[in-house]
């Protein structure tokens, strides 16, 4: 009821069950016998694979009038059949690595719903078994539904397809479809037992083989990346995996999804080339071992040995061209390569730049080998190179644009040739000493000492001579002196002499000459020595020069006897050692500057000599007769300095010291006496003294002085009974003032008196001896002091005879005091000739 229902006295409450109806197989259920009022018809139970219709019917029965005996409400049920909900939970294996799992490809993934069994239709269609009856996705979260309308029965889950990167699993998952209750419109199945279906990813893995391309070993130290095919830019951070090759050359990528990969050598081992070759994998089967071999090259290495001509060291003279000798090892056989290279100046680390440009080449060739050398050329003017410079060459090798090897290191000497400025230094020389005097042909022989020339190439070194004292070119007869040599350098490092020759006679004072040299080669100047305060190039020329001390027996007076030798000692200076020289001399009166004439020949000397001593001397003896000099003379020795009959030197000074001799005449004065005095009475024997005063002879000779009486009125010698009245002395000169001596002797002449009949003046003459030769005379008749008067004797009378007593007292007393007066006159000039 749906309302109170009343009838009469009954009553049937609200909700109050009335009548139960069961449809039958139309599915029509009919009730009788109902009160009027409003019913609800509720289904109580849904037929067999119905879900039940909880919705209410309303059915009122109303009055239609007293015709009406019956009165039919119709309400209508519709049954739902119930239905069935299958539904699937999906999973996707995660690699974070690789990004899988993360990026829906749960969305790929498709399910399909087969039948398990063969079900027929109520309209007798059937759906065999494993027939596909539905088809469903996964949403992003992994779950899909299938919505098919299915009948009740057996029916299995199977994934039909999947995202690439994972396996396709072939697992059925059973589904029955039965009826449940009424009370479920949908039964709700999950296929797996409800558990969600996991896809695992497709994992393969890449195995690499690294080797030398050289020699086909392994390499051992090679890191390589795994890319993702769409990375553009693949270093180590970028990429998905890394593995370096083992001792065996091995690497290997593990776990490796399904895909596309690049594998890409990150790093070389050490010594290798970057190998920039991608290699593509494929991963497209689980389990899969995908094989490569990536192939590495040594780097290659280069080195270099730089040379001129196969040498190391070249002198700045010409265009060379400077060979580098690369050798290389570990290229690829067939593969084509560029040497370029680049000259470097050393002392700066800077390019070498020869007219502003950099100094380069380079060469390409096709390796024939993996080892080799090649050589290539540098052609620079060394010639302009003005200072020492350590050229280095450095080389790069390329092959496809890329630089592969480098060798540039400043310090080796391997990559380094030396480029020497040429240098000449000069050792002048005279017959091999730095002096030489000045005579008809000097040659002055300059020892060039070169460096750093070339060998084999032709050069020149001119030469002149310069004046020290003016720094200008030394001229004779008013041109320069040069000279020039031509030569072609054996070595490197020599020398060639290079001769001056001129007329020594020419230079009147002494001069330092300085040679200057140049070198050229093909009329270029390479080096210069030219120091007008350099030694080693320096040569004096000397003038001869020639003093002279004359002497006597080594004293500077000489007496004039029968021979005289004066020697003149000439010291010379400035000669040149080992020649022979003659020295020709003359003695010179001073007094008229003329030549000394003895019997009308002049006194000449000469000798030649061979100097052992550039400066020394020789004795020169002039040779005359003394006695021929009558008169006090100063000699002088004019000297003359001769080679080859060349004058080289003259000493001719007629006012010098040294060159003169003194030739004095020996003097003798006596002073006649008897007894002392110069009046003297004849006795029996009569000794009259003379004392000789002598000058001007020679020390230490012996001479002799020969006297005689001579009778002053007769002018004749004095004779005693008929025999001439003489005495001789012999002395050696002892005494001397200055350089001769002076002193005197005395001669005694003793005689008998007593033959005087008369008063006579007796007269003393002497004679000076040497040797037998007269050498000085005294022989004045009229000289007062040479003279002694003799008086006849005078009788005097006997004891007793006084008569003339006081007349002899007188003439006594006069004697005497006469006598006294003698001696104290002698005396005193005996004192005075002392002092």
């Amino acid at each position: 009821a749906d309302e109170d229902i009343v009838h009469g006295s009954i009553k049937i409450e609200k909700d109050t069950l009335v009548t139960v109806l069961i449809t039958n197989n139309q599915g029509i259920a009919k009730s009788k016998d109902l009160y009027l009022g409003r019913y609800r018809i509720v289904e109580q139970k849904a037929p067999y694979g119905m879900t039940l219709n909880r919705e209410p019917q309303i059915v009122e029965l109303t009055y239609e009038g007293q015709k009406e005996s019956v009165i039919f409400e119709t309400a209508s049920f519709e049954n739902e059949r119930q239905k069935v909900q299958i539904n699937l939970a999906k999973i996707m294996g995660i690699d974070e690595k690789f990004a899988l799992g993360m990026n829906n490809e749960i969305l790929n993934v498709k399910f399909g719903l087969f039948a398990d069994e063969d079900i027929i239709a109520a309209n007798g269609n059937a759906i065999p078994k494993d027939g596909l009856l539905e088809e469903v996705k996964c949403d992003e979260n992994g779950f899909a539904t299938f919505k098919t309308d299915l009948p009740f029965g057996k029916y299995y889950v199977q994934e039909i397809s999947t995202d690439k990167h994972y396996i396709l699993s072939d697992e059925k998952y059973p589904v029955v479809f039965e009826y449940e209750n009424q009370d479920t419109e949908t039964v709700n199945i999950t296929a797996n037992d409800g558990k969600k279906i996991i896809n695992e990813i497709i994992y393969g893995s890449v195995k690499g083989l690294k080797i030398n391309r050289e020699n086909e070993e392994p390499v051992e130290g090679a890191l390589f990346g795994l890319f993702n095919a769409e990375e553009k830019e693949m270093t180590e951070e970028t990429a998905v995996l890394t593995a370096m090759s083992n001792e065996n050359g091995i690497f290997i990528f593990e776990d490796v999804p399904f895909g596309n990969y690049i594998v890409k050598e990150i790093k070389p081992a050490d010594g290798f080339m970057h190998n920039g070759t991608d290699y593509p994998v494929t991963i497209s089967e689980n389990e899969e071992v995908v094989e490569i071999t990536a192939v590495n090259d040594r780097y290659p290495e280069i080195r270099t040995t730089a040379t001129i001509e196969g040498r190391k060291k070249a002198g700045a003279t010409d265009v060379f061209t400077l060979e580098d000798e690369v050798e290389y090892k570990h290229l690829i056989i067939g593969k084509e390569y560029t040497v370029k290279g680049i000259l470097m100046d050393k002392s700066t680390g800077e390019p070498f730049t020869e007219d502003g440009k950099e100094v380069t080449a380079e060469i390409t060739f096709t390796a024939e080998e993996s080892n080799g050398s090649i050589t290539v050329p540098f052609t620079f003017d060394a010639s302009k190179i003005k200072l020492e410079t350590d050229i280095v060459v450095f080389e790069s090798l390329y092959s496809d644009g890329l630089e592969l090897a480098v060798h540039a290191d400043i310090e080796d000497i391997d990559q380094t040739v030396t480029v020497k400025i040429p240098e000449i230094h000069t050792q002048a020389t005279a017959d091999g000493k730095k002096d030489v005097t000045a005579e008809k042909t000097i040659i002055i022989t300059d020892t060039v000492s070169y460096k750093n020339l070339t060998v084999g190439k032709e050069y020149v070194v001119k030469g002149v001579l310069m004046e020290k004292a003016t720094g200008k070119p030394f001229m004779v007869n008013g041109q320069e002196i040069t000279a020039e040599v031509k030569f072609t350098a054996e070595t490197a490092d020599g020398e060639i002499a290079v001769n001056f020759e001129f007329d020594g006679l020419s230079v009147t004072v002494e001069t330092d000459v300085v040679v200057f040299e140049t070198l050229y080669h093909n009329d270029m100047e390479l080096a210069v020595h030219a120091d007008i305060e350099d030694t080693e190039q320096t040569v004096t020329v000397k003038i001869p020069e020639i003093h002279t001390q004359a002497t006597a027996d080594g004293k500077k007076d000489v007496t004039a006897e029968k021979v005289i030798t004066i020697t003149d000692t000439v010291s010379y200076k400035n000669l040149t050692v080992g020649k022979e020289y003659t020295v020709k001399g003359v003695l010179m009166d001073k007094t008229t500057s003329k030549p000394f004439m003895v019997n009308g020949q002049e006194i000449t000397a000469e000798v030649k000599f061979t100097a052992e001593t550039a400066d020394g001397e020789i004795a020169v003896n002039f040779e005359f007769d003394g006695l021929s000099v009558t008169a006090e003379t100063d000699m002088v020795v004019f000297e003359a300095l001769y080679h080859n009959n060349m004058e080289l030197a003259v000493h001719a000074d007629i006012e010098d010291e040294n060159q003169t001799v003194k030739v004095k005449i020996p003097e003798i004065h006596t002073q006649a006496t008897a007894g002392g005095a110069k009046d003297v009475t004849a006795e029996k024997t009569i000794t009259i003294t003379d004392t000789v005063s002598y000058k001007n002879l020679t020390i230490g000779k012996e001479y002799t002085v020969k006297g005689i009486l001579m009778d002053k009125s007769t002018g004749k010698p004095f004779m005693v009974k008929g025999q001439e009245v003489t005495a001789e002395v012999k002395f050696t000169a002892e005494t001397a003032t200055a350089e001769t001596a002076d002193g005197e002797i005395q001669m005694n002449f003793t005689f008998d008196g007593s033959v005087i009949g008369k008063d006579i003046d007796i007269v003393v003459f002497e004679n000076l001896f040497h040797e037998d030769n007269k050498i000085a005379v005294h022989a004045e008749i009229e000289d007062e002091n040479q003279t002694v008067h003799l008086h006849k004797k005078i009788v005097i009378p006997q004891t007793g005879d006084n008569s003339l007593m006081g007349i002899w007292t007188g003439i006594i007393g006069v004697v005497l005091g006469g006598v006294v007066s003698f001696l104290l006159i002698k005396f005193r000039k005996k004192d005075e000739d002392e002092e």
